[in-house]
């Protein structure tokens, strides 16, 4: 059995975690491969950070690049202060898919309706 040796010695930036409702991706600029964040990564490639479906900014910016730099760290490192917020007035919680004529509807895509009826009399 052989082992793969890396001649690569430089320094990596540490793997990175999206929050509750961000998206991440790491973007390579050399080839533009886009690829997980869940592992270290080389100097110069750049992690994007935006808000997932159903989820906008909670700040002004609507997204976040961080840089991995010679130096093994990401900057400007503040990847911890880019958030989203559930947007108001979507379900947060997980619901059964239903199918609306042969098709399974997504998330937000409801296939049913519901009317509220007060009978009066004389009516």
């Amino acid at each position: 059995m052989s082992k793969i040796i890396t001649t690569d010695f430089r320094a990596r930036c540490p793997p990175l975690t999206a929050a509750r409702g961000v998206q991440l991706e790491c973007i390579d600029p050399k080839n533009l491969e886009v690829k997980s964040c869940a592992e270290a990564q080389k100097s110069g490639v750049e992690a994007r950070f935006t808000c997932a479906p159903y989820y906008s900014p909670s700040g002004d910016l609507p997204m976040h690049y961080e840089k991995c730099g010679n130096d093994g760290n990401w900057s400007p490192g503040v990847q911890t202060l880019f958030s989203c917020k559930p947007d108001c007035g979507l379900a947060e919680v997980t619901k059964t898919p239903y199918i609306l004529n042969g098709v399974s509807t997504q998330r937000g895509v409801w296939p049913w309706h519901v009317g509220i009826y007060i009978q009066t009399e004389g009516t």
